[in-house]
């Protein structure tokens, strides 16, 4: 993809987010729009890195997280978007928190790696009043995602299935209508990578020689990312779209100009 893409989704961004702070509290769903995208932004970043350097491994692992990244994104820009993100950020908080009970419980006393995570315990119980441990920690977001859910749901494993329709994350991509080529192709591809089996496919041999490739289609791969970009960053424009002043709209609409340039000269060197 090309850097000057990700440049300009990172300026509108910005834009956005400044003329936001200057007009409206920011609250718990606006942290995890931004953080949705920010991540997105940084982790496309890494991806250009890694295949200017020709340092394929990895690539699918990280292109399977901006995927997940992408999807939760439009399913919480849909609709119902207080409730929808306030349900990722509470499960976020219940599993960090399950996660450094889990490792807190199986260090050995007197390991430095002890004194790391009784810092970070300390630093999430401040969070909540009253909370002296991580099950006091837990309780309170566990509370609070449970009243999220509509009356009746059993199934309160996954964040999105706040209505008992959306089951996994193949449901979840169809709710907000991704191809389900896609999830093959990160999915498919991507999950070698994860569990380290693409080792052997990202080497080719000839004559006692060797060198590394990638496994995956990358001019597809770049496609897809960029596109997802493109196209998130046009969400979180229109949700925020009354709160933009004109002169930011105008900067902003410099940017789109400066991304869908980049992308058309991207999918026309993907062409040679």
């Amino acid at each position: 993809m090309k850097q000057g893409t990700i440049n300009a989704v990172s300026n509108i961004l910005e834009n956005i987010a400044n003329n936001y702070f200057e007009s409206s509290d920011f609250k718990d769903e606006d942290a995890v729009i931004f953080s949705i995208i920010h991540s997105i932004v940084k982790k496309s970043e890494d991806i250009h890195f890694l295949l200017l350097y020709k340092r394929y491994d990895s690539v699918e692992i990280i292109g399977r997280t901006i995927l997940e990244l992408y999807v939760s994104l439009l399913y919480v820009l849909k609709g119902d978007t207080k409730r929808r993100a306030l349900s990722y950020l509470y499960s976020y908080k219940m599993q960090i928190a399950k996660k450094l009970e889990q490792t807190i419980n199986l260090i050995p006393h007197g390991e430095e790696i002890l004194e790391f995570t009784e810092k970070e315990r300390n630093m999430l119980l401040h969070e909540v009043p009253n909370a002296s441990t991580l099950a006091d920690y837990k309780g309170h977001y566990q509370e609070l995602y449970n009243s999220l859910f509509s009356e009746g749901v059993k199934n309160k494993m996954n964040w999105y299935n706040l209505d008992g329709k959306i089951s996994n994350f193949s449901d979840l991509m169809k709710a907000v209508d991704i191809k389900e080529a896609d999830y093959y192709f990160f999915y498919g591809i991507g999950s070698l990578e994860v569990h380290g089996l693409s080792t052997i496919g990202n080497m080719t041999i000839h004559k006692g020689n060797f060198a590394m490739k990638s496994s995956v289609n990358l001019p597809l791969l770049n496609h897809k990312i960029s596109s997802y970009l493109i196209k998130g960053i046009n969400k979180i424009i229109k949700h925020y779209e009354k709160e933009t002043t004109k002169m930011e709209r105008t900067k902003i609409n410099r940017y789109i100009k400066q991304m869908e340039l980049n992308f058309l000269r991207q999918v026309a060197e993907d062409k040679l």
